[in-house]
């Protein structure tokens, strides 16, 4: 790339759709793992050449610990049937292509930890750092 000639970023969908739909923006690739119902013309970064290559953006709401559970089921069964609802998901998927979904604590936690593990592992291998 020339510096000044061509910039590229990485956007979620939520903020960079608008600007790619308008022509401002164009899309090279998604980084789901597969393409996505919002934007099918647009290959994801595997196709593109990256095998393997996945990252996802997900959203979760998070309670302070000792919550009791039945107040964390509560909010979670409000959450899940929101979340279940035609109208939110069809909004979800037009505006941010998004797929809602939802589960249990349980499954919520398990997600949290293979994230830090695969994050992990990537910092531990690249020696990534902040400074």
């Amino acid at each position: 790339m020339l510096a000044g000639t061509t910039q590229m970023m990485f956007l979620n969908l939520l903020t960079g759709l608008t600007y790619v739909k308008s022509g401002k923006l164009r899309a090279l690739a998604v980084a789901t793992a597969r393409r996505l119902p919002t934007v099918p013309d647009i290959p994801t970064i595997a196709e593109s050449g990256v095998p393997g290559y996945e990252y996802q953006v997900w959203f979760g709401v998070i309670a302070p610990a000792g919550t009791p559970e039945p107040v964390v089921e509560r909010v979670n069964a409000e959450f899940r049937r929101v979340l279940a609802l035609p109208e939110i998901r069809e909004r979800l998927q037009k505006d941010g292509g998004m797929e809602a979904s939802g589960g249990t604590s349980a499954q919520f936690a398990a997600l949290i930890a293979s994230e830090q593990e695969r994050w992990g592992k990537l910092v531990r291998e690249t020696g990534a750092r902040v400074d």
